[in-house]
């Protein structure tokens, strides 16, 4: 028992160096957005905070976004089914399809938990908010977003979700889109691009 304890100790401590460099990484991308926020031009700060500009979803955009996740989701696992047998066949051309298939639904249920996530985000009884925003700062793959925080009536920033680069994005001409948020206790959190 106390032989596992420094094994124990010692796989903390490697998993946890490089997701506490992730969070820093991500902090100071975050610092840097909330920086680029404060400078927006006073018109477009402006924009941001019309309250014309800050709606609760309807449900017909709730059902869009719901759909929208499902066939996110359904991609990515056909993509990696089909990924899967096209290797297997050739590197074991005696594949049973069968026992594939059954291992592959491991990969459905992770896929169908973050679903299911996703859709309970912009379930009825949650409050969804379209607002107004404008990027404010992109790394190589992340983009952070600049808008509006009516709960704490302050400019706030958030990062786009890897699958909203699927969503084509129709900006203003000052560069302003639409995004989903959700209200918190004491915030809004940004859930996704919105058409």
């Amino acid at each position: 028992m106390w032989g596992l304890l420094p094994m124990i100790i010692m796989l903390i401590v490697v998993i946890s160096i490089p997701l506490l460099i992730l969070w820093l990484i991500k902090e100071l991308s975050r610092k840097q957005a909330l920086n680029n926020a404060q400078q927006l031009s006073v018109e477009v700060q402006r924009l941001l905070k019309e309250p014309a500009g800050y709606t609760e979803i309807t449900m017909k955009d709730r059902l869009w976004h719901s759909l929208r996740i499902i066939i996110i989701g359904f991609t990515i696992y056909l993509i990696v089914f089909i990924m899967g047998i096209v290797k297997n066949f050739v590197s074991d051309p005696a594949l049973d399809l069968k026992t594939y298939f059954l291992d592959s639904l491991v990969v459905l249920a992770f896929i169908i938990v973050f679903v299911l996530k996703d859709l309970f985000k912009v379930a009825p009884w949650s409050e969804v908010y379209r607002v107004k925003a404008i990027p404010c700062f992109r790394t190589v793959k992340n983009t952070y977003v600049c808008y509006y925080d009516f709960v704490k009536e302050e400019l706030a920033v958030g990062e786009l979700p890897d699958t909203s680069s699927i969503t084509s994005i129709n900006t203003s001409q000052e560069g302003i889109f639409d995004v989903l948020v959700i209200a918190r206790k004491h915030h809004l959190k940004l859930i996704d691009i919105i058409k």
